[in-house]
């Protein structure tokens, strides 16, 4: 008898997609072997972590043999003090990705609805089909979230869970704080809403909310944040949530125990007492969203304006023809024909050097 491990999943399993991340340089290096490679296509930060936070790895290499503490209280303690928001409406996770995940598994059966907007992070949909969840999407307001038209789609589809990613990936969009409140306020309590604010700290505090001014309003809402973006630390994998302490009480029951390394944990706190780095950081991603959108302008490609640490634009020929071609200038970003966008390509800011490669080589493979 043949084995075919397909018979034993469910169909969401089956007819899954698996997450494409960015290009990793390492392949792009094997493959066309050049010298140098400008990574600009997971809205990482080009300037690395907080020094004060790898002075905190390197002190902790050694205890790397023990396990770490399975409630991050160090950390949630240090988050608690910088948000003023009590330690038990506080959770951890491998990436903000886990708790997404996390999310859907504590409130979300097999068979029921979750919703979100049908232009944003691909991994709402992923995560909701592998859990056996109906996941449906709503039409965007042009690259916007179209607040009014989620709002509906819940309520016609009883969802269970509501993403809303604020500001948006992969558009840079954001609604502002009238506009989310205004929607939250349509949105019953029996469901929850996942708001997803990984590039929070890049956007304007005076048009665009964190989350966490949603929260004595609305108890229904589940802020999800990340050190993955503007505090240089994705590769150590440390995300965060608040909540009401409810739904955080019944998301540490379902969380798996030690889901956040010790260095990285460490590495959190002391990115978190680095304030001055992380101003410097945002600011040169201001200065780098400025620069590349006039310098995108001047080829001629209209960019979208962006909340965000990435750019998305226009392009003349086919996305996934560009990728192509700036791959082998040594560039990496991301085509956008995989979310409906077939003439769109996406960038992040990087160094003011790698910037410049970055348009110089659009220059070249578009003859500009």
């Amino acid at each position: 008898m043949t084995f075919d491990a397909t018979r034993l999943v469910h169909s969401g399993i089956a007819e899954l997609h698996p997450y494409e991340p960015g290009k990793p340089v390492e392949d792009l290096q094997r493959e066309l072997g050049l010298e140098r490679i400008v990574k600009l296509a997971s809205n990482e930060n080009p300037f690395g972590p907080s020094p004060a936070a790898i002075t905190r790895m390197q002190q902790m290499a050694s205890e790397m043999h023990r396990y770490p503490d399975g409630a991050a209280r160090e950390l949630r303690e240090a988050l608690s003090t910088k948000i003023a928001v009590p330690v038990e409406q506080i959770i951890t996770g491998n990436g903000s990705n886990e708790l997404l995940e996390l999310a859907l598994r504590t409130f979300v059966r097999p068979g029921e609805t979750v919703v979100s907007a049908a232009i944003t992070f691909a991994v709402y949909g992923l995560l909701s089909q592998a859990l056996g969840a109906r996941y449906i999407t709503a039409p965007m307001d042009g690259l916007a979230y179209d607040l009014d038209a989620l709002a509906d789609l819940a309520e016609a589809h009883d969802a269970r869970l509501i993403f809303v990613a604020n500001p948006n990936n992969p558009t840079g969009t954001a609604c502002s704080r009238a506009q989310m409140r205004s929607f939250l306020g349509r949105i019953s309590p029996n469901r929850i809403v996942v708001y997803d604010a990984a590039y929070a700290e890049y956007a304007d505090p005076d048009q665009v909310s964190d989350g966490l001014d949603l929260l004595s309003e609305f108890p229904n809402v589940f802020v999800t944040r990340t050190f993955s973006k503007a505090y240089g630390l994705a590769g150590l994998r440390i995300g965060w949530g608040v909540g009401h302490p409810s739904a955080i009480d019944m998301m540490q029951r379902v969380r798996q125990p030690f889901n956040v390394n010790r260095m990285g944990q460490g590495a959190a706190v002391a990115a978190l007492d680095d304030t001055e780095f992380l101003d410097r950081v945002v600011e040169q991603n201001r200065r780098s969203i400025e620069w590349l959108t006039a310098e995108l302008g001047q080829i001629g490609l209209r960019v979208h304006p962006s909340q965000a640490n990435f750019v998305l634009f226009d392009v003349p020929r086919p996305a996934d023809e560009l990728f192509e071609a700036l791959l082998h200038e040594g560039v990496i970003v991301r085509s956008m024909r995989g979310f409906g966008l077939p003439h769109h390509l996406r960038v992040n800011t990087g160094t003011d050097d790698e910037n410049a490669f970055f348009v110089a080589a659009l220059r070249r493979v578009l003859g500009r």
